[in-house]
C-alpha cells in the first residue's frame, strides 16, 4: 500500500500537479481489490490453495487500509488544511464510524454464534437476502450519517457478513447480481464522472 502510494504521489508532483491531486491519485492506485485476486485464483482452479488464502488475506488487509485512507482523504481534502479544527472533527467522525461499525460487527458475529449453537436453520432464502440488504443499507446509512461515504458502510457490512454462517448462501444469490448488474453500473458511473 505504501510503496505504490509514495511512487504515484511523487510522480504526480513531478508532473506539476498540486499535492491534493497527488494524494488522491496515490490513494486510488494504492487501493487494490480483493475481487481481482479472487477471480484470478478461481479462473485457474486454485481458489482454496494455501497461496490463494494468503493472497486473499493480504488483499483484505490492503482493502481495509485503502478504505481507511480514502475515508480520511474525503474528510481532509475538501477542508482548509490550516483550519485544524475542521479536519480534526472530520477525523473524529471517521474514527467514530469505524468504532460503530466494529461494534455492530462484533454483535452480529456473536449473535450468529449463539443462533448456530441452537441449531437454527435458515430455510427462507428470500428473507435472508432481504435482511442482508437491510443490513447493508443500514450500515451505509450510519456511515453516511456520520460523515463518511456510504460505500464504506456497505464494504464493512460485507466483511461482517463474511464472518457468519450465511456467507455461502449470500454469495450464491448476491454474486451473480453484482457481476451482471451492480459492478457494470458502478464502473459506468465512475467513467461518466471523469
Amino acid at each position: 500500500v505504501v510503496v505504490p502510494f509514495v511512487l504515484v504521489f511523487i510522480t504526480i508532483l513531478m508532473l506539476g500537479y498540486d499535492y491534493r491531486m497527488a494524494i488522491v491519485t496515490g490513494a486510488a492506485i494504492a487501493a487494490t481489490s480483493i475481487g481481482v485476486s479472487k477471480r484470478k485464483f478461481k479462473s485457474i482452479g486454485q481458489e482454496n490453495c494455501d497461496t490463494a488464502c494468503i493472497v486473499k488475506g493480504a488483499s483484505i488487509v490492503d482493502d481495509i487500509i485503502g478504505v481507511v485512507v480514502i475515508s480520511v482523504l474525503t474528510i481532509i481534502l475538501p477542508t482548509d488544511l490550516m483550519n485544524t479544527n475542521e479536519w480534526r472533527m472530520g477525523l473524529v467522525k471517521v474514527v467514530i464510524t469505524f468504532f460503530a461499525i466494529l461494534l455492530i460487527g462484533f454483535i452480529i458475529v456473536k449473535l450468529d454464534k449463539i443462533i448456530k449453537s441452537r441449531n437454527f436453520r435458515a430455510t427462507h432464502h428470500h428473507e435472508i437476502i432481504m435482511g442482508t440488504i437491510i443490513f447493508i443499507f443500514s450500515l451505509a446509512f450510519i456511515a453516511n450519517f456520520l460523515g463518511v461515504s456510504a460505500v464504506i458502510g456497505s464494504y464493512f457490512a460485507g466483511l461482517i457478513l463474511s464472518m457468519t454462517r450465511l456467507k455461502d448462501t449470500l454469495l450464491k444469490f448476491i454474486e451473480p447480481i453484482t457481476e451482471v448488474f451492480i459492478a457494470p453500473v458502478y464502473f459506468i458511473s465512475k467513467g461518466l464522472a471523469l
